[in-house]
Formats: C-alpha cells, structure tokens, sequence
C-alpha cells in the first residue's frame, strides 16, 4: 500500500460538504471551537478496515478472549437489554515505529477507533477514528476517518497531530444509517458525519473499542510498532438508554507471525481499556 498522504488531494472546501459514494449518502460538518469552518475531503482510500480475523494461537486463553490477525481492544455483543446504539472512547494519538523487519518504504501504519457491529454483524459496520502511518521519508502522519461498511473508508482533512487526545462517538440511527463524530480535544476541532441510505445493514449487536491492522489489496497492511496505550472514558448505550461500561466485554488480541503484538484488557481501577503493546 501507497501511503495515505499520496492518495489524498485538496477538494472544494465547503462549510457543509454532501457527496454519495457507492449507494450511501454523506454529508460532513467540521466545527472549530462550536463554529463551523470549511471542510476539505480526500478520496476513499486504498485501505479499509474489516471485522476481526479469527487466527489460531497456541497459547491458550481464556473463554472470554479473542486471538485475532488484525485487531486489539475489546469487543462488547452482549448488551444488557435491545441492541447497541452508541459508543464513545477516547485515546491518545501514538508515536508510531518501524518495527525490526520493517522500512520506511514499508510505510506501516495503525488504526485507533470505536465502532458498532464490527464483531457479530456480518452486514454493516459503522466506525470513526484516527489512523497513524509511517510515510516513505520516514515522517508520521495522521488522518481522521470514518467507514460505513461496505462503502469504503473515507478521510478527511483535519488537523491530528501525535500526542493529541481524541474522542470518537458513533450512533446508530436505523439499519442503513448513523452518525460519527471524531474530536481534537487539543484544538477543539471536530467532524460530525451524518450517513443515509446505506447499502449494508446494521444490527447493533456488538460495540468495540479497536487498535487495527488495516487491511489492503488482499492482506493486512504492514503494522507499526506503538507504545502501550490505553481507550479512556469507554462507554456504550443501548437502545433501551442504558449507558455501560466494557467491563464485561470481551478482550481481543492481536496475533500475527507466531506471537502476540498487542494484547488488551479492562481496568477495573481506572475504568479505561488498556492496549499493550506485547512484541
């Protein structure tokens, strides 16, 4: 995979920005401090993210953990009454790293986001969140983004730099719509993406908190080394209004080469989701 910056390109800027892209409708408000501010789009790019890949690990684990090839975080399908609704976390963007059999031109990249049906919803999958990628002259660059399964991923231009505190919240509106909010806490920026008619249908039957190896051309694109790290503020709310922790959700690890590169867990003393990276 090319990396990100090479496929964006500088749009129209517009305070209200509407466009379809494969069947589903969006339309786009950024806000500065509350005001609202041009917003400026790049295309679908050349990476998505998936559910999670199921892989076989040999080191045993108990019932209520998933070993994966491309996430790390936690995963909660058991909603106490009705579906899921809503999700919201929040996380730092990380200093990533070439990892000891990586290169610049490898560009390896992570994505941190929080989602609805990602895990047990094989029709839809609604998510908004950061990536972090290593670009061929060796720089990090971050991008905002948001996926309405199975369109493909879309970004926008929006200031993210490492080290800033992020706040994603998605909710489900009906079947084939919803709304995702990404938050710069550090500058006050945010992006509100409000998407109809979607071709894929939503169940509400799972919200997650993820760390993902995106995926690309037919694999997983190349993953970054990260400091351990951590979703803060982890909630989600069902239709029923309950608001819930991830406390009883499952853990999911990320599992690639024969050993695990990131493991996750909640923590009871600080109710946040810890993401450690294990490699």
């Amino acid at each position: 995979m090319k990396a990100v910056h090479s496929l964006m390109f500088m749009g129209l800027a517009q305070a209200l920005h509407q466009f379809s892209s494969n069947g589903v409708d969006y339309s786009i408000v950024m806000t500065q401090n509350g005001v609202e501010v041009p917003v400026t789009l790049g295309p679908a790019l050349q990476m998505n993210s998936t559910g999670p890949v199921a892989t076989f690990a040999s080191r045993h684990r108990r019932n209520n953990v998933q070993s994966t090839g491309n996430w790390c975080g936690m995963s909660n399908t058991e909603p106490p009454s009705g579906t899921w609704k809503s999700v919201w976390g929040g996380w730092v963007v990380p200093q990533v790293s070439l990892r000891s059999d990586q290169t610049n031109a490898d560009e390896p990249s992570i994505a941190q986001w929080v989602g609805i049906d990602g895990d047990g919803c094989n029709s839809g999958l609604i998510q908004g969140g950061t990536v972090s990628q290593i670009n061929s002259n060796g720089a990090q660059e971050n991008y905002a983004w948001w996926e309405f399964i199975p369109d493909a991923l879309q970004s926008v231009s929006m200031t993210i730099n490492t080290g800033d505190t992020i706040y994603g919240n998605v909710t489900m509106t009906s079947t084939t719509s919803g709304i995702v909010e990404v938050i710069n806490a550090n500058i006050g920026l945010a992006i509100v993406v409000t998407i109809n008619s979607g071709s894929g249908t939503l169940c509400g039957a799972s919200a997650e908190w993820v760390l993902e190896d995106l995926s690309c051309c037919g694999g997983l694109v190349p993953f970054a080394e990260f400091p351990s790290n951590s979703f803060f503020d982890p909630y989600s709310i069902t239709t029923a209004g309950q608001q819930v922790s991830p406390v009883n959700a499952d853990e999911v690890y990320l599992y690639q080469g024969g050993q695990y590169l990131c493991e996750a867990s909640y923590n009871s003393a600080t109710g946040d989701i810890d993401v450690v990276s294990t490699a």
